[in-house]
Protein backbone atom coordinates (compact mmCIF):
# COMPACT_ATOMS: atom_id res chain seq x y z
CA UNK A 1 0.00 0.00 0.00
CA UNK A 2 2.84 2.31 1.04
CA UNK A 3 4.30 1.35 -2.73
CA UNK A 4 1.18 2.41 -4.40
CA UNK A 5 0.99 5.92 -2.69
CA UNK A 6 4.69 6.35 -3.31
CA UNK A 7 3.73 5.53 -6.99
CA UNK A 8 1.02 7.45 -6.95
CA UNK A 9 2.27 10.47 -5.62
CA UNK A 10 5.11 10.68 -8.28
CA UNK A 11 3.08 10.59 -11.31
CA UNK A 12 2.22 14.05 -10.89
CA UNK A 13 6.05 15.33 -10.50
CA UNK A 14 6.77 13.28 -13.79
CA UNK A 15 3.69 14.20 -15.62
CA UNK A 16 4.54 18.13 -14.94
CA UNK A 17 7.83 18.05 -15.69
CA UNK A 18 8.11 15.93 -18.66
CA UNK A 19 7.61 18.39 -21.27
CA UNK A 20 9.97 20.88 -20.23
CA UNK A 21 12.27 17.93 -19.44
CA UNK A 22 12.37 17.06 -23.86
CA UNK A 23 12.34 20.56 -24.89
CA UNK A 24 15.37 21.22 -22.24
CA UNK A 25 16.99 18.07 -23.86
CA UNK A 26 16.24 18.99 -27.54
CA UNK A 27 17.33 21.93 -27.52
CA UNK A 28 20.77 21.05 -25.57
CA UNK A 29 21.52 18.63 -28.46
CA UNK A 30 20.99 21.31 -31.29
CA UNK A 31 23.38 23.75 -29.01
CA UNK A 32 25.72 21.12 -28.83
CA UNK A 33 26.17 21.54 -33.01
CA UNK A 34 25.17 24.36 -33.71
CA UNK A 35 27.94 25.52 -35.93
CA UNK A 36 27.08 22.49 -37.95
CA UNK A 37 23.61 23.47 -38.21
CA UNK A 38 24.22 27.25 -39.12
CA UNK A 39 27.14 26.03 -41.90
CA UNK A 40 23.65 23.60 -42.95
CA UNK A 41 21.73 26.83 -43.81
CA UNK A 42 24.37 28.22 -45.62
CA UNK A 43 24.86 31.26 -42.72
CA UNK A 44 28.15 33.04 -42.27
CA UNK A 45 29.54 31.84 -38.49
CA UNK A 46 30.46 35.35 -38.01
CA UNK A 47 27.72 36.73 -39.59
CA UNK A 48 24.77 38.76 -37.70
CA UNK A 49 22.03 36.39 -38.40
CA UNK A 50 24.12 33.62 -36.84
CA UNK A 51 24.63 35.36 -34.04
CA UNK A 52 21.16 36.45 -32.83
CA UNK A 53 20.12 32.65 -33.72
CA UNK A 54 23.02 31.29 -31.22
CA UNK A 55 21.11 34.36 -29.00
CA UNK A 56 17.37 32.83 -29.18
CA UNK A 57 18.89 29.08 -28.87
CA UNK A 58 20.44 30.40 -25.54
CA UNK A 59 17.33 32.10 -24.30
CA UNK A 60 15.30 29.23 -25.05
CA UNK A 61 17.40 26.99 -23.22
CA UNK A 62 17.09 29.88 -20.39
CA UNK A 63 13.17 29.90 -20.51
CA UNK A 64 13.45 25.95 -20.71
CA UNK A 65 15.73 26.04 -17.34
CA UNK A 66 13.22 28.29 -15.93
CA UNK A 67 10.12 26.32 -17.03
CA UNK A 68 11.44 23.16 -15.11
CA UNK A 69 12.78 24.75 -12.04
CA UNK A 70 9.36 26.34 -12.01
CA UNK A 71 7.60 23.27 -12.45
CA UNK A 72 9.68 21.25 -10.17
CA UNK A 73 9.85 23.83 -7.39
CA UNK A 74 5.84 23.43 -7.35
CA UNK A 75 5.33 19.75 -7.50
CA UNK A 76 8.12 18.94 -5.04
CA UNK A 77 8.35 21.87 -2.41
CA UNK A 78 4.66 23.65 -3.41
CA UNK A 79 2.13 20.60 -3.43
CA UNK A 80 4.97 18.53 -1.42
CA UNK A 81 6.29 19.99 1.63
CA UNK A 82 4.33 23.14 1.60
CA UNK A 83 1.00 20.61 1.52
CA UNK A 84 2.15 18.58 4.52
CA UNK A 85 3.54 21.67 6.74
CA UNK A 86 -0.19 23.16 6.44
CA UNK A 87 -2.09 19.79 6.14
CA UNK A 88 -4.26 21.19 3.81
CA UNK A 89 -4.77 21.99 0.22
CA UNK A 90 -2.57 24.56 -0.80
CA UNK A 91 -4.19 27.66 -2.07
CA UNK A 92 -3.64 28.41 -6.00
CA UNK A 93 -2.90 31.71 -5.38
CA UNK A 94 0.59 30.40 -4.15
CA UNK A 95 1.46 29.08 -7.27
CA UNK A 96 0.48 31.39 -8.94
CA UNK A 97 2.87 34.04 -7.07
CA UNK A 98 5.64 31.71 -7.50
CA UNK A 99 5.71 31.06 -11.15
CA UNK A 100 5.15 35.25 -11.42
CA UNK A 101 8.54 35.34 -9.60
CA UNK A 102 10.31 32.55 -11.81
CA UNK A 103 8.76 34.71 -15.17
CA UNK A 104 10.41 37.68 -14.23
CA UNK A 105 13.67 35.73 -13.60
CA UNK A 106 13.26 34.27 -16.71
CA UNK A 107 12.43 37.37 -18.60
CA UNK A 108 15.32 39.06 -17.03
CA UNK A 109 17.92 36.65 -18.31
CA UNK A 110 16.29 36.15 -21.15
CA UNK A 111 16.76 40.04 -21.84
CA UNK A 112 20.45 39.76 -20.56
CA UNK A 113 21.23 37.22 -23.07
CA UNK A 114 19.45 39.05 -25.76
CA UNK A 115 20.81 42.58 -25.74
CA UNK A 116 24.19 41.66 -24.05
CA UNK A 117 23.03 44.34 -21.31
CA UNK A 118 25.04 44.11 -17.97
CA UNK A 119 22.61 42.13 -15.31
CA UNK A 120 23.23 44.77 -12.98
CA UNK A 121 21.77 47.07 -15.49
CA UNK A 122 18.86 44.94 -16.53
CA UNK A 123 18.57 44.79 -13.07
CA UNK A 124 17.91 48.64 -12.06
CA UNK A 125 16.23 49.02 -15.06
CA UNK A 126 13.59 46.25 -13.82
CA UNK A 127 13.72 47.62 -10.23
CA UNK A 128 12.91 51.43 -11.41
CA UNK A 129 9.81 50.01 -13.38
CA UNK A 130 9.07 47.90 -10.39
CA UNK A 131 8.95 51.35 -8.32
CA UNK A 132 6.56 52.78 -11.21
CA UNK A 133 4.20 49.87 -11.76
CA UNK A 134 4.18 49.54 -7.57
CA UNK A 135 2.89 52.82 -7.21
CA UNK A 136 0.60 52.81 -10.09
CA UNK A 137 -0.99 49.40 -8.91
CA UNK A 138 -0.53 49.97 -4.92
CA UNK A 139 -4.12 48.73 -4.45
CA UNK A 140 -4.07 45.53 -6.62
CA UNK A 141 -0.81 44.68 -5.19
CA UNK A 142 -2.06 44.95 -1.55
CA UNK A 143 -5.05 43.10 -2.51
CA UNK A 144 -3.30 40.46 -4.19
CA UNK A 145 -0.80 40.03 -1.11
CA UNK A 146 -3.37 40.36 1.80
CA UNK A 147 -5.14 37.45 -0.39
CA UNK A 148 -1.67 35.82 -0.24
CA UNK A 149 -1.32 36.16 3.39
CA UNK A 150 -5.08 35.51 4.37
CA UNK A 151 -4.63 31.70 2.75
CA UNK A 152 -1.00 31.03 4.20
CA UNK A 153 -2.13 32.01 7.61
CA UNK A 154 -5.67 29.75 6.54
CA UNK A 155 -7.98 31.82 8.79
CA UNK A 156 -10.76 30.68 6.46
CA UNK A 157 -11.61 28.35 3.46
CA UNK A 158 -14.17 28.73 0.81
CA UNK A 159 -17.62 27.28 2.70
CA UNK A 160 -17.07 28.98 6.19
CA UNK A 161 -19.48 30.48 7.73
CA UNK A 162 -17.62 33.86 8.39
CA UNK A 163 -18.67 37.95 9.78
CA UNK A 164 -16.26 40.66 8.51
CA UNK A 165 -16.71 43.51 10.89
CA UNK A 166 -14.72 46.64 9.76
CA UNK A 167 -15.89 48.94 12.36
CA UNK A 168 -18.90 50.64 10.67
CA UNK A 169 -19.97 47.70 8.53
CA UNK A 170 -20.21 44.21 9.06
CA UNK A 171 -21.22 41.29 6.82
CA UNK A 172 -21.93 37.88 7.45
CA UNK A 173 -22.27 34.99 5.17
CA UNK A 174 -20.25 31.69 3.76
CA UNK A 175 -17.35 32.25 2.06
CA UNK A 176 -17.90 31.50 -1.91
CA UNK A 177 -14.38 32.45 -3.48
CA UNK A 178 -10.88 33.69 -3.02
CA UNK A 179 -9.21 35.48 -5.50
CA UNK A 180 -6.18 37.64 -6.44
CA UNK A 181 -8.09 40.67 -5.46
CA UNK A 182 -11.02 40.44 -3.87
CA UNK A 183 -12.72 37.45 -1.71
CA UNK A 184 -17.08 36.85 -2.60
CA UNK A 185 -19.27 36.17 0.63
CA UNK A 186 -22.75 34.93 0.13
CA UNK A 187 -25.39 36.12 2.28
CA UNK A 188 -27.99 34.15 3.74
CA UNK A 189 -30.53 36.88 1.75
CA UNK A 190 -29.02 35.84 -1.69
CA UNK A 191 -26.74 38.21 -2.17
CA UNK A 192 -23.21 38.46 -2.97
CA UNK A 193 -20.94 41.31 -1.44
CA UNK A 194 -17.68 41.32 -2.98
CA UNK A 195 -14.93 42.57 -0.11
CA UNK A 196 -10.88 43.61 -1.62
CA UNK A 197 -8.54 41.57 0.20
CA UNK A 198 -7.00 44.25 1.85
CA UNK A 199 -10.36 45.12 3.59
CA UNK A 200 -8.78 41.80 5.84
CA UNK A 201 -6.16 43.82 6.94
CA UNK A 202 -7.67 46.25 9.00
CA UNK A 203 -11.04 44.39 9.64
CA UNK A 204 -11.84 41.52 12.26
CA UNK A 205 -12.81 38.77 11.08
CA UNK A 206 -14.47 36.09 13.27
CA UNK A 207 -14.63 32.35 11.47
CA UNK A 208 -17.93 30.71 13.07
CA UNK A 209 -16.50 27.18 11.86
CA UNK A 210 -13.07 27.29 13.17
CA UNK A 211 -12.02 25.42 15.18
CA UNK A 212 -15.39 23.67 15.52
CA UNK A 213 -18.56 23.82 13.40
CA UNK A 214 -20.61 24.95 15.91
CA UNK A 215 -21.33 28.33 17.47
CA UNK A 216 -22.87 29.51 20.83
CA UNK A 217 -25.67 31.99 20.58
CA UNK A 218 -27.95 33.26 23.35
CA UNK A 219 -31.19 35.15 24.38
CA UNK A 220 -31.89 37.01 27.50
CA UNK A 221 -35.10 36.68 29.94
CA UNK A 222 -35.42 39.25 32.64
CA UNK A 223 -37.72 37.65 35.17
CA UNK A 224 -39.08 39.02 38.69
CA UNK A 225 -36.39 38.87 41.34
CA UNK A 226 -38.96 37.38 43.64
CA UNK A 227 -39.56 34.45 41.50
CA UNK A 228 -37.03 31.44 42.63
CA UNK A 229 -33.56 31.39 40.45
CA UNK A 230 -33.07 27.51 40.77
CA UNK A 231 -36.67 27.56 39.46
CA UNK A 232 -36.41 29.93 37.12
CA UNK A 233 -33.26 27.88 35.27
CA UNK A 234 -35.26 24.61 35.35
CA UNK A 235 -38.18 26.82 33.12
CA UNK A 236 -36.15 27.90 30.56
CA UNK A 237 -34.34 25.06 30.33
CA UNK A 238 -37.20 23.21 29.58
CA UNK A 239 -37.79 25.71 26.76
CA UNK A 240 -35.08 25.76 25.47
CA UNK A 241 -34.51 21.80 25.28
CA UNK A 242 -37.98 21.10 23.67
CA UNK A 243 -36.93 22.77 20.56
CA UNK A 244 -33.98 20.21 20.24
CA UNK A 245 -35.95 18.36 18.77
CA UNK A 246 -37.94 20.52 15.90
CA UNK A 247 -36.43 21.49 12.34
CA UNK A 248 -34.18 24.34 12.74
CA UNK A 249 -33.55 24.12 16.58
CA UNK A 250 -30.32 24.28 18.03
CA UNK A 251 -27.90 21.08 17.44
CA UNK A 252 -28.22 18.04 19.65
CA UNK A 253 -24.91 17.94 19.81
CA UNK A 254 -24.16 20.15 22.45
CA UNK A 255 -26.23 20.83 25.56
CA UNK A 256 -28.02 24.11 26.13
CA UNK A 257 -28.06 25.79 29.41
CA UNK A 258 -29.18 29.03 31.47
CA UNK A 259 -26.75 30.86 33.76
CA UNK A 260 -27.73 34.17 35.62
CA UNK A 261 -26.43 37.12 34.24
CA UNK A 262 -27.22 39.88 36.65
CA UNK A 263 -29.95 41.06 38.99
CA UNK A 264 -31.37 44.23 40.30
CA UNK A 265 -34.22 45.43 41.81
CA UNK A 266 -36.46 45.29 38.51
CA UNK A 267 -35.41 41.65 37.81
CA UNK A 268 -32.97 38.94 37.32
CA UNK A 269 -31.52 38.52 33.40
CA UNK A 270 -31.02 34.98 32.66
CA UNK A 271 -28.94 34.11 29.95
CA UNK A 272 -30.38 31.09 27.76
CA UNK A 273 -27.58 29.74 25.84
CA UNK A 274 -27.42 27.07 22.87
CA UNK A 275 -25.56 25.80 19.94
CA UNK A 276 -25.92 25.51 16.31
CA UNK A 277 -24.31 25.56 13.13
CA UNK A 278 -24.81 28.89 11.05
CA UNK A 279 -23.06 27.61 7.96
CA UNK A 280 -26.26 25.43 7.69
CA UNK A 281 -29.05 26.55 10.02
CA UNK A 282 -30.69 30.03 9.94
CA UNK A 283 -29.43 31.73 13.62
CA UNK A 284 -32.99 33.81 13.10
CA UNK A 285 -35.23 30.79 12.56
CA UNK A 286 -33.28 29.36 15.63
CA UNK A 287 -33.87 32.45 17.82
CA UNK A 288 -37.74 32.26 16.78
CA UNK A 289 -37.92 29.00 17.67
CA UNK A 290 -36.20 29.31 21.29
CA UNK A 291 -38.05 32.48 22.16
CA UNK A 292 -41.45 31.25 21.07
CA UNK A 293 -40.28 28.44 23.12
CA UNK A 294 -39.78 30.39 26.23
CA UNK A 295 -42.69 32.69 25.79
CA UNK A 296 -45.04 29.66 25.74
CA UNK A 297 -43.72 27.84 28.67
CA UNK A 298 -43.94 31.07 30.80
CA UNK A 299 -47.09 31.91 30.16
CA UNK A 300 -48.43 28.15 31.32
CA UNK A 301 -46.24 28.21 34.49
CA UNK A 302 -48.13 31.42 34.95
CA UNK A 303 -44.93 33.88 34.69
CA UNK A 304 -44.78 36.82 33.74
CA UNK A 305 -41.47 38.96 32.19
CA UNK A 306 -40.50 41.31 34.51
CA UNK A 307 -40.59 44.88 33.71
CA UNK A 308 -37.95 47.67 33.91
CA UNK A 309 -40.53 49.28 36.40
CA UNK A 310 -39.86 48.54 39.94
CA UNK A 311 -43.69 48.80 41.00
CA UNK A 312 -44.54 46.29 38.26
CA UNK A 313 -41.79 43.52 38.23
CA UNK A 314 -42.52 43.14 42.26
CA UNK A 315 -46.15 42.50 41.61
CA UNK A 316 -48.17 38.82 42.02
CA UNK A 317 -45.16 35.73 41.44
CA UNK A 318 -46.48 32.57 41.68
CA UNK A 319 -44.12 29.63 42.81
CA UNK A 320 -43.36 27.10 40.17
CA UNK A 321 -45.01 24.51 41.68
CA UNK A 322 -48.12 26.18 42.67
CA UNK A 323 -51.79 24.68 41.49
CA UNK A 324 -52.26 27.67 39.55
CA UNK A 325 -55.70 28.45 41.84
CA UNK A 326 -56.73 31.48 39.70
CA UNK A 327 -59.33 30.37 37.95
CA UNK A 328 -59.07 32.99 35.46
CA UNK A 329 -55.48 32.11 34.24
CA UNK A 330 -57.23 28.41 33.76
CA UNK A 331 -59.73 29.34 31.73
CA UNK A 332 -57.44 30.90 29.20
CA UNK A 333 -55.43 27.76 29.04
CA UNK A 334 -58.86 25.81 28.64
CA UNK A 335 -59.99 28.56 25.77
CA UNK A 336 -56.95 27.74 23.67
CA UNK A 337 -57.30 23.97 23.20
CA UNK A 338 -59.34 22.85 20.02
CA UNK A 339 -61.39 20.62 21.29
CA UNK A 340 -62.94 22.81 24.04
CA UNK A 341 -63.72 25.59 20.97
CA UNK A 342 -67.16 26.48 21.06
CA UNK A 343 -68.20 25.83 24.59
CA UNK A 344 -69.30 28.85 26.75
CA UNK A 345 -67.61 30.86 30.20
CA UNK A 346 -69.80 29.32 32.51
CA UNK A 347 -69.04 25.68 31.08
CA UNK A 348 -64.85 26.32 30.92
CA UNK A 349 -65.56 27.77 34.93
CA UNK A 350 -66.73 25.17 36.08
CA UNK A 351 -63.94 22.20 34.09
CA UNK A 352 -61.50 25.38 35.29
CA UNK A 353 -62.55 25.03 38.99
CA UNK A 354 -62.63 21.22 38.63
CA UNK A 355 -59.09 20.55 36.90
CA UNK A 356 -56.27 18.38 38.90
CA UNK A 357 -52.71 19.51 38.98
CA UNK A 358 -50.15 16.52 38.97
CA UNK A 359 -46.85 16.26 38.59
CA UNK A 360 -44.64 13.90 36.67
CA UNK A 361 -41.22 13.27 37.54
CA UNK A 362 -38.30 12.33 34.28
CA UNK A 363 -39.14 8.53 32.55
CA UNK A 364 -42.51 8.22 34.54
CA UNK A 365 -45.12 7.31 32.38
CA UNK A 366 -48.43 9.13 32.43
CA UNK A 367 -50.78 6.40 30.49
CA UNK A 368 -49.58 3.36 29.27
CA UNK A 369 -50.35 1.59 26.01
CA UNK A 370 -53.86 -0.21 26.18
CA UNK A 371 -54.84 0.32 29.37
CA UNK A 372 -58.19 1.60 30.38
CA UNK A 373 -58.28 5.39 31.70
CA UNK A 374 -60.72 7.63 32.08
CA UNK A 375 -58.73 11.21 32.04
CA UNK A 376 -57.33 13.63 29.30
CA UNK A 377 -54.40 15.68 30.33
CA UNK A 378 -53.08 18.67 29.16
CA UNK A 379 -49.29 19.41 29.16
CA UNK A 380 -48.51 22.97 31.43
CA UNK A 381 -45.04 22.32 31.43
CA UNK A 382 -41.54 20.16 30.33
CA UNK A 383 -41.97 17.54 27.28
CA UNK A 384 -43.44 14.19 26.90
CA UNK A 385 -42.84 11.40 24.78
CA UNK A 386 -45.49 9.84 22.64
CA UNK A 387 -44.65 5.99 21.86
CA UNK A 388 -45.87 3.02 20.69
CA UNK A 389 -44.66 -0.81 20.52
CA UNK A 390 -44.47 -1.59 16.56
CA UNK A 391 -43.45 -5.60 15.80
CA UNK A 392 -42.05 -6.10 19.40
CA UNK A 393 -40.26 -2.44 19.15
CA UNK A 394 -41.32 1.13 20.78
CA UNK A 395 -41.29 3.46 17.92
CA UNK A 396 -41.73 7.17 19.07
CA UNK A 397 -44.26 9.06 17.48
CA UNK A 398 -43.72 12.50 18.42
CA UNK A 399 -42.91 14.83 21.26
CA UNK A 400 -45.62 17.19 23.42
CA UNK A 401 -45.00 20.64 24.02
CA UNK A 402 -46.87 23.03 26.91
CA UNK A 403 -50.12 23.60 25.28
CA UNK A 404 -50.73 20.18 24.06
CA UNK A 405 -53.41 17.46 25.50
CA UNK A 406 -53.85 14.14 24.91
CA UNK A 407 -56.14 11.24 25.83
CA UNK A 408 -59.62 12.98 24.69
CA UNK A 409 -60.85 9.93 23.05
CA UNK A 410 -60.27 7.74 26.58
CA UNK A 411 -62.13 10.98 27.99
CA UNK A 412 -65.13 11.11 25.63
CA UNK A 413 -65.74 7.50 24.24
CA UNK A 414 -64.35 4.97 26.47
CA UNK A 415 -61.37 4.00 24.03
CA UNK A 416 -58.07 2.42 25.00
CA UNK A 417 -54.67 4.14 25.34
CA UNK A 418 -53.47 3.43 21.72
CA UNK A 419 -49.98 4.89 23.24
CA UNK A 420 -47.92 5.33 25.89
CA UNK A 421 -46.95 8.73 27.30
CA UNK A 422 -43.63 9.70 29.01
CA UNK A 423 -42.15 12.32 30.76
CA UNK A 424 -38.67 13.73 29.68
CA UNK A 425 -38.15 15.76 32.17
CA UNK A 426 -40.09 16.91 35.83
CA UNK A 427 -43.79 17.82 33.83
CA UNK A 428 -46.67 19.61 35.09
CA UNK A 429 -49.99 18.41 33.64
CA UNK A 430 -53.95 19.54 33.95
CA UNK A 431 -55.87 16.60 34.51
CA UNK A 432 -59.85 16.39 33.38
CA UNK A 433 -61.76 13.48 34.55
CA UNK A 434 -64.62 12.04 32.95
CA UNK A 435 -67.23 13.12 35.89
CA UNK A 436 -65.81 16.65 35.78
CA UNK A 437 -66.29 16.41 31.76
CA UNK A 438 -70.00 14.01 32.51
CA UNK A 439 -71.17 16.61 34.94
CA UNK A 440 -71.36 19.70 32.11
CA UNK A 441 -72.26 17.31 29.38
CA UNK A 442 -75.85 16.52 32.05
CA UNK A 443 -76.11 20.20 32.75
CA UNK A 444 -76.23 21.30 28.93
CA UNK A 445 -76.26 17.88 26.50
CA UNK A 446 -75.61 19.92 23.65
CA UNK A 447 -72.29 19.90 24.52
CA UNK A 448 -71.89 17.01 23.22
CA UNK A 449 -72.72 17.75 20.05
CA UNK A 450 -69.59 20.48 19.80
CA UNK A 451 -67.36 18.23 21.65
CA UNK A 452 -67.76 15.66 18.48
CA UNK A 453 -67.51 17.62 15.92
CA UNK A 454 -64.14 19.59 17.11
CA UNK A 455 -63.11 15.48 18.35
CA UNK A 456 -63.96 14.42 14.29
CA UNK A 457 -61.72 18.18 13.02
CA UNK A 458 -59.12 16.79 15.07
CA UNK A 459 -59.51 13.38 13.66
CA UNK A 460 -59.41 14.70 10.12
CA UNK A 461 -56.68 16.71 10.53
CA UNK A 462 -54.17 13.55 11.92
CA UNK A 463 -55.82 11.77 8.85
CA UNK A 464 -55.03 14.17 6.39
CA UNK A 465 -51.57 14.68 7.73
CA UNK A 466 -51.10 11.05 7.80
CA UNK A 467 -52.49 10.86 4.27
CA UNK A 468 -55.22 8.60 5.37
CA UNK A 469 -58.34 10.58 4.58
CA UNK A 470 -60.04 8.77 1.86
CA UNK A 471 -63.38 10.79 1.71
CA UNK A 472 -63.77 14.96 1.04
CA UNK A 473 -63.25 16.55 4.83
CA UNK A 474 -66.92 17.88 5.27
CA UNK A 475 -67.90 14.20 4.99
CA UNK A 476 -65.28 13.16 6.97
CA UNK A 477 -65.76 15.36 9.62
CA UNK A 478 -69.73 14.99 9.61
CA UNK A 479 -69.58 11.38 9.79
CA UNK A 480 -66.73 11.14 12.38
CA UNK A 481 -69.06 13.61 14.25
CA UNK A 482 -72.18 11.45 14.37
CA UNK A 483 -69.81 8.30 15.58
CA UNK A 484 -68.26 10.01 18.51
CA UNK A 485 -71.92 11.13 19.26
CA UNK A 486 -73.29 7.54 19.27
CA UNK A 487 -69.82 6.29 21.68
CA UNK A 488 -70.64 9.34 24.14
CA UNK A 489 -74.37 8.83 24.48
CA UNK A 490 -73.77 5.66 25.42
CA UNK A 491 -70.56 6.13 27.47
CA UNK A 492 -73.05 8.90 29.28
CA UNK A 493 -76.18 6.38 29.59
CA UNK A 494 -77.60 9.53 27.42
CA UNK A 495 -80.92 8.66 25.42
CA UNK A 496 -81.10 9.77 21.52
CA UNK A 497 -80.85 12.94 20.82
CA UNK A 498 -82.55 14.97 17.96
CA UNK A 499 -79.43 16.83 17.04
CA UNK A 500 -77.85 13.70 16.11
CA UNK A 501 -77.68 12.67 12.59
CA UNK A 502 -78.13 9.27 11.18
Amino acid sequence: MADQSAAGSRIPVISAIALPTIALAGLSWLSSDLESLIHTIGLDPEGIRAIWIGKFFSAALTLCGFLLAFRLTSAIVIDGLVQRSLQRQVPRILHDVVGLCFFIGALLAATHILFNQAFSGVLALSGILGIVIGLALRPVILDAFSGLSANLEAAFQIGDWVTINDGTISYTGWVDQINWRTTSIRTRDGNLIVCPNSTFGTSVVTNHSRPFPHSRYEILVKLSPEYPIEQGVALLLQAVNTTLEQKGGPTRDKKPDVIVDRMSNSGVEYRVRFWLNPASESYDTTIHLVNASVQRHLQFAGVRLASDREEVALGRVRSLRAEMDNTEDRIAILSALPLLAGLNHTQLTELAERLKVRWFDEGENLVQERENSTSMFILVEGQLSVTKVVEGKVVLLSRLHPGDYFGEMALLTGAERTATVTSDMPSRVFEIRRGTIESVIKAEPEVMRTLSLNLARRQAATNQALEAASRPPMEATESSANYFMKKMHALFRFTRSPFMND
